[in-house]
């Protein structure tokens, strides 16, 4: 019974470890899009990449992939929404205790969003 538990604990990690990375590949193909001035491109593969890790249980996966929505949304002056993005990064963040630098990011990039927003 022990093995069986030790095999089925590694499975599962093995596949959640597949998922991050998949996920953080097409997070990275997302910003390489969005540099690139591909925004439609760029946000299919960033909305992909963040239910991946949505699904993947990823959360720091989850934060970068609002972040980066976020700084596509308001590279397409749609600043609503990527202040909803910044924030909903900024909510899985809080939960670590080393995210301070990233909440510090993420919040600057909150108030740029806000002082466009109309």
């Amino acid at each position: 019974m022990p093995r069986i538990i030790i095999a089925f604990v590694l499975f599962a990690g093995a596949i959640a470890s597949a998922q991050e990375t998949d996920s953080t590949r097409v997070r990275e193909a997302g910003v390489s899009e969005y540099r690139s001035g591909h925004y439609a491109q760029a946000e299919g593969l960033l909305r992909r990449a963040l239910a991946m890790a949505i699904k993947g249980n990823d959360e720091y996966g989850v934060a970068l992939g609002y972040s980066a929505l976020g700084d596509l949304y308001q590279a397409t002056v749609r600043f609503r929404e990527a202040e909803e993005s910044y924030r909903k990064s900024i909510s899985i963040l809080s939960l670590w205790r080393h995210s301070t630098p990233w909440q510090r990011l993420t919040s600057g990039r909150i108030g740029r969003a806000k002082q466009h927003d109309c």
